[in-house]
């Protein structure tokens, strides 16, 4: 509930550019799931022309006034010193949520700190930025997605839908007994569905998609454009099953990111007519539908889809043999 109530999130940043930790919050504002860049290159998530200075925010001795120039770590560690490791800038963070220049600028306040409990064995004690970071701007002037925008899914591994919390069921329209008669695909809309099965088979070779916006349907035939980033689960070191965080998208934000869609994701075994466009730093993947109850007769649309289905299913499989066959293939070479 603290956490909630702060507007920002707070991040660990070692000094040699790793995200040592980010509280779950980092997901409202960036988009990106905390354990998505724990671990990560910190430089990754910035913009190209915020690097040089972030990487002087992280250095304890940038900022030395001249007559310190040649001081000791140990001796700007004092108490009486430690406002030299004070830190307050401003960087544009890679934002998935940001449907225009895909970036955020925060402002970061905080203070480089020995960062305890690492156990090397090194000359000097290891160092982190420890900081809080807010969307930099008046309030009105932010566009954080509102929460209640947003829901989450849960699938099997070939994208069937296992479960989605009572925000999207409510916002989609279905009830639980209609949604567990729904494929994985069944409400993506016929020109979404390359775009999106690619993105399905970038999340199975990496463990996560990019964002990306596509079309899913509603109840009653209409069709909802969402945002949806996804990543895998893990149990026992294996692939369990997939959590997609999903966003709610106004028509206008949809058609501007449907413009600015590439090729990247393009599927060649599908036929031409679904080859749909990709993907800006703000989509992932899921599926939008559409439907009306698995009492009702099939629309075209449906119908079309499930056939898509099948040779969709069939290349994703294709897929992970290859990975398997290559992993194996990886391994006898070790051995």
């Amino acid at each position: 509930m603290f956490l909630q109530a702060l507007n920002g999130f707070i991040i660990i940043l070692t000094c040699e550019g790793e995200v040592f930790f980010a509280t779950h919050t980092i997901e409202s504002y960036l988009g990106f799931h905390q354990s998505d860049i724990v671990h990560q290159s910190v430089y990754e998530l910035v913009h190209s022309e915020d690097r040089e200075e972030l990487q002087r925010q992280l250095l304890w001795n940038t900022f030395l006034p001249t007559e310190l120039t040649g001081i000791q770590l140990a001796d700007a560690l004092v108490p009486e010193k430690s406002a030299l490791l004070d830190r307050s800038f401003t960087i544009r963070f890679r934002c998935l949520l940001d449907n225009t220049s895909g970036f955020l600028r925060l402002d970061i306040r905080g203070k480089v700190k020995v960062l305890h409990g690492q156990n090397k064995k090194i000359e000097e004690p290891p160092l982190a930025l420890f900081a809080f970071c807010t969307p930099f701007g008046p309030p009105s002037m932010l566009e954080i997605p509102h929460k209640e925008n947003m829901f989450k899914s849960k699938h099997k591994l070939d994208f069937s839908l296992v479960s989605m919390d009572q925000k999207g069921k409510q916002m989609l329209g279905y009830s639980d007994s209609e949604l567990a008669n729904m494929g994985g695909y069944d409400l993506v809309h016929f020109d979404d569905l390359a775009y999106v099965a690619s993105a399905h088979q970038e999340l199975l070779k990496t463990g996560a998609s990019g964002m990306i916006a596509y079309r899913y349907q509603k109840k009653g035939v209409e069709w909802q454009w969402l945002q949806t980033s996804s990543r895998l689960v893990y149990k026992n070191s294996k692939p369990d099953f997939i959590i997609c965080t999903h966003r709610q998208l106004m028509e206008e934000e949809g058609r501007d990111l449907l413009g600015k869609r590439t090729m990247d994701f393009k599927v060649s075994y599908l036929d031409t007519g679904l080859t749909s466009t990709y993907f800006t730093d703000a989509d992932q993947l899921i599926s939008t539908t559409c439907g009306s109850p698995s009492t009702s007769p099939l629309t075209s649309q449906q119908r079309y889809n499930r056939r898509y289905k099948t040779h969709l299913r069939d290349f994703l499989s294709t897929c992970r043999t290859k990975r398997k066959h290559g992993q194996q293939s990886s391994e006898n070479q070790i051995y």
